[in-house]
């Protein structure tokens, strides 16, 4: 397999990483809102004579007169008030717009999936088909990949391929194998070239714009990817 490929196949997942990076953003953003708003509610206990004038708040209240270390005290947590009021209202903000730009992100998507052609085939839909025809093999090859089934993914390819690619398995473990295949969203065929009975390429296009050929050789057992 060639790995020089495999790549191009990353590009396609930038729109979902974006959309996860937005989803921490908000996370984040939530927390330190609830932070700021427990931290607002934590200082309200002056009481309102304090929103007068010092001493104006004494007469009023007939408390005794607060000493010099209080009344800073009492101007500090004013400040403090003042400070978070502010902070609480730039939050509103950022996540008015946060939600504003997840519409928008969700809008894109439903647009990019509507384009897409009835006979594209998700990662999620397709089938373990076998190799009895080269399109069966490639969606089989992508049902592997997609399923991180070592067995099937090595018979994807001819023999010798395929004992170097069970070799690596063994050597790196599944799961880290498999992190080092890119995943497929999905397929479609749109361009099939014969070389003769028993070479086929077949054009895929895993999304718009985006296109991969995969070279197909014919065995005793069936179709086996040769090249990507």
């Amino acid at each position: 397999m060639n790995h020089r490929r495999l790549p191009v196949l990353a590009l396609t997942l930038l729109f979902a990483a974006s959309a996860v990076a937005l989803g921490v953003l908000w996370s984040r953003q939530r927390q330190q809102l609830r932070s700021l708003r427990a931290e607002l509610e934590s200082v309200r206990w002056a009481p309102a004579a304090e929103a007068q004038s010092p001493d104006a708040a004494e007469a009023v209240s007939g408390t005794v007169p607060l000493s010099p270390d209080e009344r800073v005290e009492r101007m500090r947590l004013r400040s403090r008030v003042t400070d978070l009021r502010q902070r609480q209202r730039l939050s509103g903000e950022i996540t008015n717009r946060h939600t504003e730009l997840l519409a928008r992100l969700a809008a894109v998507s439903n647009r990019a999936t509507a384009r897409l052609p009835q006979d594209y085939k998700r990662s999620s839909e397709v089938v373990n088909r076998g190799h009895a025809t080269p399109e069966a093999a490639v969606e089989t090859l992508v049902w592997a990949i997609a399923h991180r089934d070592p067995v099937v993914f090595v018979a994807s390819f001819p023999d010798a391929e395929a004992s170097s690619l069970g070799k690596q398995l063994k050597e790196m473990g599944v799961p880290a194998f498999f992190q080092e295949v890119p995943k497929i969203p999905g397929f479609r065929v749109v361009r099939r070239e014969e070389s003769g009975p028993d070479e086929v390429t077949l054009h895929l296009e895993l999304a718009p714009g985006t296109t991969l050929p995969v070279r197909l050789h014919r065995e005793a057992a069936g179709w086996r990817v040769v090249d990507l």
